[in-house]
C-alpha cells in the first residue's frame, strides 16, 4: 500500500508546521521558564523578609555603666535575597535567549520558503510500508519507519517525532490525503509499533 500527497504550496505548508513545532517547542519551554520565575520570586521575597533586622534607632542608657547606646536599624541580606536576583537574571535570559532563537529559526525559515517559491513550490510525499519519502526540488529525503519513535495529530498535520524533541520532525498534511486514506495511515504506524502522544 503506498500513499502520495502532493503539494504545490511547499512555502505555506513549511510556514504552518514550523509554526506549530515552534509553538510545541515554547509550551515545553515555559514551564521551565516559569519555574525558575517563580524559585526567583519566592527567594526574593524569603531573603527581604529574612534579611531585616528590626531594631530601630534608639538610644539606650544603662545605668550601671553609665554609658548610652544606640541601636540603629541594619538591613541585612540575606542569602535568598541574592539567590532570588540570580534566578530573576537566569529568567530574564533564558527569555532574551527564546526570542533571539525564534528570530533566527523563522528568519531562515522564510529563506527557504523563498527559495521553493522561485523554484515552483511543489513536493511530494510518498509514504508505504516502509518508509517516508519526501521529495521536493533540493532535496529528497527517505526516513525508515524504525527511525520515528512516536506521532501526533495537531492542527491538520500528523506529525512523526524522531526522538522527544519536536524541532525533528516529519509533518504529513491530514487534509491531502487522497481518498481519506487516514485510517490506512494509521493502521501503518500501529503496525511499524510507533506511539501516539
Amino acid at each position: 500500500m503506498e500513499i502520495i500527497i502532493a503539494n504545490n504550496n511547499t512555502a505555506a505548508y513549511f510556514l504552518e508546521i514550523n509554526k506549530i513545532v515552534w509553538r510545541t517547542y515554547a509550551r515545553k519551554n515555559f514551564i521551565y521558564f516559569t519555574s525558575v520565575l517563580i524559585l526567583g520570586l519566592f527567594l526574593l521575597a524569603f531573603g527581604i523578609y529574612n534579611g531585616y533586622d528590626s531594631v530601630s534607632s534608639k538610644a539606650h542608657y544603662f545605668e550601671n555603666t553609665g554609658k548610652l547606646i544606640t541601636e540603629e536599624t541594619f538591613y541585612n541580606y540575606h542569602i535568598t535575597f541574592g539567590l532570588g536576583i540570580g534566578f530573576i537574571s537566569v529568567f530574564l535570559y533564558f527569555v532574551y535567549i527564546f526570542f533571539r532563537e525564534k528570530k533566527q529559526f523563522f528568519a531562515s525559515l522564510n529563506k527557504v520558503c523563498d527559495r521553493h517559491i522561485k523554484s515552483g513550490n511543489n513536493f511530494t510525499l510518498r509514504i508505504n510500508d516502509e518508509s517516508v519519502l519526501y521529495q521536493d526540488f533540493e532535496l529528497t529525503r527517505e526516513e525508515k519507519w524504525s527511525i520515528f519513535s512516536s506521532y501526533r495529530i495537531d492542527k491538520d498535520y500528523l506529525f512523526l517525532f524522531r526522538d522527544t524533541y519536536h524541532l525533528t520532525s516529519t509533518a504529513i498534511p491530514i487534509k491531502q490525503l487522497v481518498n481519506n486514506n487516514l485510517p490506512e495511515l494509521l493502521k501503518i504506524l500501529q503496525k511499524n509499533l510507533i506511539e501516539k502522544k
